[in-house]
């Protein structure tokens, strides 16, 4: 038996109480009942079923197509996602009120070559530089973006010599070349994407 398409009503071949078995018919009933019954077992299925109808089979076969419940990787992609809107939102121009962003920041307490990637870090500290300050650009890594800032900080246990390297430039602000005594230094600078250099803005 076909699955309906509409709701069954047994009403008219149950009977009802005081009726002779055959007024109405006893076995028409049994036998609608059982129609029914089999129209929903076809419908759901066996187990492991390959009735593509059934409804075991459109959950467990990896075959379904129709509507099919199995997913592979190339189908959740955005572009079989009916809304995609959010699809842009990390490059749309958007205006942020009353938000802080908090600064990432990486530390050491002393190293003549710091290891600073400016991918993660938008400010540095040197805590506690024992030792003269050989390159700030050998262990420098990062894919900066035009004007993208990076604050350096250093605390000298004494007076410590800075050689910055090729990765660093002066503007009209000059590039520090040691530490004064044990007090902090900082020392801004902004990505320059004509030179490929930090570029010191700022001193303090």
């Amino acid at each position: 038996m076909a699955y309906p398409t509409t709701l069954d009503d047994l009403d008219a071949s149950r009977g009802a109480t005081g009726q002779t078995l055959n007024s109405p018919n006893h076995a028409t009933h049994h036998a609608n009942e059982d129609a029914i019954i089999e129209a929903l077992e076809a419908k759901v299925g066996i187990d492991s079923s390959a009735d593509t109808s059934s409804i075991d089979y459109k959950l467990k076969s990896a075959s379904s197509s129709n509507p099919g419940h199995q997913h592979t990787p190339s189908n959740v992609g955005l572009s079989n996602v009916d809304n995609t809107s959010d699809a842009t939102k990390n490059s749309a121009t958007v205006t942020l009120t009353n938000k802080r962003i908090t600064k990432r920041t990486g530390t050491a307490a002393s190293s003549a070559t710091p290891t600073i990637n400016t991918d993660n870090v938008d400010f540095y500290s040197l805590t506690a530089q024992a030792e003269a300050i050989t390159s700030f650009t050998t262990n420098l890594s990062g894919t900066p973006t035009e004007a993208q800032t990076l604050w350096i900080a250093i605390t000298g246990t004494a007076a410590r010599a800075i050689t910055w390297g090729a990765s660093f430039e002066s503007s009209t602000v000059v590039l520090p070349t040691t530490t004064v005594s044990t007090n902090r230094l900082d020392v801004g600078f902004a990505w320059n994407t004509v030179t490929n250099k930090w570029r010191c803005v700022a001193l303090g």
